[in-house]
């Protein structure tokens, strides 16, 4: 009782008016703008692979179907990576892509290629260029 009396004295006195309004200018003067940014996920693989090589100043085509080297295994893991990214591929996929890897092959390749852009500044720039080539 006391709060409803407390409410219509101030309604009276045209206080609510101004909430209501400052509410109302609030409401729709305030707009919400998203800086989120989306990454594309639908590019070929053969595209990402060559412009992920010119920012490495590699052919990384010759060395995604080529094992035991220490350098190409990196390359490996970065473009498993970035088809799992980029292009989303599945690991069946990028088996396929790949040939003669399993799908715990693709997945271990595909966390060594996470782990080579936290530590390696080189993958790190060329991703980002990547994504920043839309």
């Amino acid at each position: 009782e006391k709060y409803r009396a407390f409410t219509e004295s101030m309604r009276e006195t045209g206080i609510m008016k101004e909430v209501d309004d400052s509410i109302i200018k609030a409401y729709t003067e305030n707009v919400y703008s998203s800086e989120k940014s989306y990454i594309v996920r639908n590019r070929a693989p053969e595209e990402i692979i060559q412009k992920a090589g010119r920012f490495l100043g590699e052919r990384l085509e010759e060395g995604l179907r080529r094992k035991h080297s220490r350098e190409t295994s990196k390359n490996r893991a970065f473009i498993t990576y970035i088809m799992r990214t980029l292009c989303g591929y599945t690991y069946k996929s990028i088996c396929k892509y790949i040939g003669n890897i399993s799908a715990g092959g693709v997945s271990r390749l595909s966390n060594e290629g996470f782990k080579l852009l936290k530590e390696n500044m080189r993958y790190c720039n060329a991703f980002n260029s990547l994504i920043q080539m839309g």
